[in-house]
């Protein structure tokens, strides 16, 4: 039995996704080895990185929910939401960056956890990137096989 060009599509989608989630696993290996960086040399991380990085990750799992939600349910897809939070990441991300190099500079913080700060970050935002990967690939999904879209509640961003 051959496939039609409909159903070769959307194996390449799969594979285009199954490669994000892994990669989005990577990227959590070298999450969970900053954090051990940070335990096994007596590293700190101030209170006002600590909330920064609580915030951001709350907003990546949101994005991360969504993108994957829409693999099993793609005519439900809130792309243009979740293309909004995705950008808003990427600000957040280059905010905790200044602020990190204003830590930095004050000397709230040493290089080290400075450097494991940044990495973290990068780490942080290339999830998100695939996150929205992973809903693009949903959407192009869906709009092969359905004409309209739904309009459902937006996404919410966590402040």
């Amino acid at each position: 039995m051959e496939t039609t060009d409909e159903e070769a599509k959307h194996v390449g989608n799969l594979f285009h996704v199954i490669s994000d989630l892994e990669r989005i696993g990577d990227h959590a290996e070298n999450l969970l080895g900053y954090a051990n960086r940070i335990i096994e040399n007596n590293l700190t991380i101030s209170e006002d990185a600590k909330n920064q990085l609580d915030s951001l990750v709350k907003n990546i799992y949101i994005i991360y929910q969504e993108a994957c939600e829409h693999l099993y349910c793609p005519e439900q897809i809130r792309y243009d939401q979740i293309y909004q939070l995705e950008d808003r990441i990427d600000n957040i991300v280059e905010d905790m960056k200044t602020d990190n190099i204003r830590r930095l500079n004050e000397s709230i913080c040493k290089s080290q956890e400075g450097l494991i700060f940044v990495e973290t970050l990068v780490d942080l935002e290339r999830i998100s990137d695939h996150c929205l990967n992973i809903a693009q690939a949903s959407r192009i999904r869906y709009h092969h096989t359905v004409v309209e879209e739904k309009v459902l509640e937006p996404v919410q961003a966590v402040q």
